[in-house]
């Protein structure tokens, strides 16, 4: 599936340019969806997630970026979590942009979330509460180290 789409990226530029710390990531290729949503030809660019990456079971894991929640400086402790709705039109967004490609895949269900260490307790409660009812969750949060160990393990 990576080789069938434009916009491959190593994983951990990638994440560096979202605002994990340096060094972090393997040098897997994933696509960079923000990338491939620029240069689309479609009239309105849709919102969507920043990178997707083919996964197990051929499915296509989504995944987006929250590092920045947290304010600047002296407000860093006000943390602003993402909405529920973005996260919906991120994911809708995406599938829109990959219509058109012969996947040979289907999605992951769960969008995966990336949060620093120090906010991912507080993502967490965010996260229970967007699958809240829900017989599968919708939403997983995990920091960098999480995500690499259970999906790029060395």
């Amino acid at each position: 599936m990576i080789h069938k789409l434009d916009h491959a990226k190593p994983l951990s530029d990638l994440l560096m340019g979202e605002g994990a710390k340096a060094n972090v990531a393997p040098q897997a290729l994933v696509i960079d969806v923000d990338d491939l949503a620029r240069a689309t030809t479609l009239g309105d660019k849709p919102s969507s997630v920043d990178m997707l990456f083919g996964c197990t079971n051929n499915l296509i894991q989504l995944v987006e970026c929250k590092y920045r929640v947290g304010g600047r400086k002296k407000d860093r402790k006000n943390l602003t979590p993402p909405k529920k709705s973005e996260l919906e039109d991120k994911i809708c967004g995406t599938k829109q942009l990959l219509s058109d490609e012969d996947l040979g895949a289907g999605f992951a269900p769960a969008l995966v979330l990336l949060f620093s260490d120090r906010h991912i307790e507080q993502a967490r409660a965010w996260v229970n509460d967007y699958n809240a009812g829900k017989k599968t969750p919708l939403y997983k949060e995990m920091t960098t180290a999480d995500f690499l160990d259970t999906f790029f393990p060395v």
